[in-house]
């Protein structure tokens, strides 16, 4: 079986809604993983893999333990631990020193963006503050596609416009058309041309941050040769 397409997806505040459009009817397939990484207090264990049973068709597990990684699964964050995604686990660590939101948007996007290179998306949708930036970086720097939800759409802007100042995302779309784009490659068999075209295209507008300097996270590389 061929490895899948992995699409990893950070959202915050605002990103409840977000999510709902962007996976609502969304086609099952066996060649993109979606790995959801949301912000969320401590006390609020399994609440996100259950909300998204309830808007996704798709299967849902929670990360509370090290999960093979297959492709037609959504594997959901839970409160007290960051994502890692490896070359074919997805792994739960520990806080990591740097950025202070749980969970950290960052090391899933960067290790999914070191593991999988140019087969990795990445997603930032509403949020505030500036988590995602980073890891949206690597996306871009490893060969994968960058996205963000159109600030000007979004419940809070901030996350989206940090990443659009860090990382230059190749598209920066609403969410009806992240729904689209993500139902295109649900029914393409080999979706690798497609998304070619679509690294190539210019669509993010440069938008202030408006925080200022962007925060790093952790080393990715350290974190990736640490999976199983």
């Amino acid at each position: 079986m061929n490895k899948p397409w992995i699409v990893a997806i950070g959202a915050s505040a605002g990103g409840v809604a977000g999510l709902s459009t962007i996976l609502d009817n969304l086609s099952e397939c066996d060649h993109l993983a979606l790995v959801v990484t949301m912000h969320m207090p401590s006390e609020a264990d399994g609440y996100f893999g259950r909300f998204l049973r309830r808007i996704s068709r798709w299967p849902v597990l929670d990360v509370s333990r090290v999960l093979p990684l297959h492709g037609g699964i959504i594997y959901a964050s839970t409160p007290n631990a960051h994502l890692a995604v490896g070359d074919k686990t997805v792994v739960p660590i520990d806080h990591v020193q740097g950025n202070h939101w749980h969970p950290d948007i960052n090391p899933m996007l960067s290790t999914t963006a070191i593991t999988h290179g140019a087969n990795a998306i990445g997603i930032v949708l509403s949020g505030r503050l500036d988590d995602g930036a980073a890891g949206l970086l690597e996306i871009r720097k490893h060969g994968g596609l960058a996205i963000v939800q159109d600030p000007l759409e979004a419940a809070c802007s901030e996350m989206p416009s940090a990443a659009i100042q860090t990382a230059d995302p190749h598209l920066c779309l609403s969410l009806a058309q992240i729904h689209t784009l993500l139902s295109d490659l649900a029914v393409m068999s080999t979706p690798r041309l497609f998304l070619r075209r679509l690294k190539n295209q210019n669509g993010a507008t440069k938008l202030m941050n408006h925080r200022g300097e962007v925060k790093k996270t952790a080393h990715p590389r350290a974190l990736v040769d640490a999976l199983p």
